[in-house]
């Protein structure tokens, strides 16, 4: 029989929350990620309401169209935007407006770019 999603959501969770306890962590040390690349936003949305609230993308333009229907929390919203993917420098500026966290820092001169770009709008 096919799992809802807060099904699946639930198991997940339960299989993060014995790993902690067998590694003596807190489970408030962990954040689960949605990867919600190529998802449509109603699946998002879904995924939102059972309970997710962090979503990784791996594209810019894919990150900033989400970003602008379900806003991350430092737009105002309740959700939290990762950029999970390989940045190019001359993308960085519409990193810097859509996510709320950056992974995938892989050089001192993309580092320099972020920087540069967060502190024109006041970000860190």
């Amino acid at each position: 029989m096919p799992q809802t999603l807060t099904e699946r959501l639930h198991r997940i969770q339960a299989r993060i929350e014995a790993a902690c306890a067998r590694a003596q962590r807190s489970t408030d040390d962990v954040t689960l990620i949605a990867v919600s690349k190529t998802f449509p936003m109603a699946r998002i949305e879904a995924a939102r309401d059972a309970g997710l609230l962090h979503f990784g993308e791996n594209k810019v333009q894919e990150l900033s169209t989400k970003a602008d229907a379900l806003p991350g929390t430092h737009q105002g919203g309740g959700v939290v935007w990762h950029m999970i993917g390989h940045l190019q420098r001359n993308k960085a500026k519409e990193v810097v407006a859509v996510a709320d966290l950056f992974h995938g820092l892989d050089s001192p001169r993309l580092a320099k770019a972020l920087n540069k770009r967060a502190e024109q709008v006041g970000r860190v």
